[in-house]
């Protein structure tokens, strides 16, 4: 009786707590049209990574990551700025250093914002793209500092 007991009290506590972490990395979900632009790319980012970035999976992560980069809105500003902070190819990091440094002044308070506080993945899965603390600090220092001496990263 004692072991179903502890057994039944194992369950809601792994349930509960499963549900608060679920419920925690939904709060730091971004609005909703910039979460859509960056789940597209992180998603793609998974299923080539899957493939070491090579095939039909790979073309359509870089032409997704050149279409943001092109994209003038707030929404593609944010996201790119956001997709600093996550592993999408070594080649592509040169792609969202232009996506970011193409914005220009605009977006240093945004870079600022996201180096102090990193974007937490809402989704659970997007964990395994983010990136080590000195790499994303990095990213966000390199891009900060092409925007400061005027100078865009793009070839």
């Amino acid at each position: 009786m004692l072991m179903i007991r502890w057994i039944l009290i194992t369950i809601v506590l792994t349930t509960t707590a499963s549900m608060l972490v679920i419920a925690v990395l939904r709060f730091f979900r971004p609005r909703s049209e910039v979460a859509v632009l960056v789940e597209n790319v992180l998603d793609l980012a998974i299923v080539a990574g899957y493939k070491d970035f090579e095939g039909p999976e790979g073309v359509r992560l870089d032409k997704k990551l050149e279409d943001l980069a092109k994209d003038k809105s707030g929404a593609a500003e944010e996201a790119s700025i956001i997709l600093l902070a996550y592993s999408l190819g070594e080649h592509n990091a040169e792609v969202q250093e232009c996506a970011a440094t193409i914005r220009g002044p605009k977006v240093v308070e945004m870079l600022k914002k996201y180096r102090r506080m990193p974007p937490v993945p809402w989704k659970p899965r997007y964990l395994v793209l983010k990136l080590p603390k000195e790499s994303r600090e990095s990213m966000y220092d390199t891009a900060l500092d092409a925007i400061q001496h005027g100078k865009v990263l793009c070839d």
